[in-house]
């Protein structure tokens, strides 16, 4: 299974041949990035792309809106996971309370 810093480093590799650009540091990733209106700052680039932290929610929205793919690009959960996670962040607000009271009941039998 791919990971999260795989695929951070997956984008920012794609990045640096789209860009011609082989020797791209962190520091001057980070930059670009603000002068795109996405700011992370070199250290926290640092340490998602050697593994030491994952994204939190509004690093994941800088990254996808910064290197142009899917909200769900970092979902490391399997496929199918993933589908379901996505219906259920597309349902009207009736609905997911319906999703919740399930999910609920669920957890009232495990206990």
């Amino acid at each position: 299974m791919t990971t999260q810093q795989q695929r951070i480093q997956e984008l920012v590799a794609d990045y640096q041949r789209r860009t011609q650009q082989p020797r791209l540091s962190t520091r001057a990733l980070a930059r670009q990035m603000k002068s795109a209106g996405q700011t992370i700052s070199h250290g926290t680039l640092h340490n998602l792309l050697n593994g030491s932290t994952s994204p939190d929610l509004r690093t994941r929205h800088a990254l996808t809106e910064f290197f142009g793919v899917s909200p769900y690009y970092f979902d490391t959960r399997e496929p199918r996971s993933a589908e379901i996670m996505g219906r259920i962040g597309q349902l009207e607000q009736d609905k997911l309370d319906a999703v919740e009271q399930l999910l609920s009941e669920f957890d009232d039998e495990a206990v």
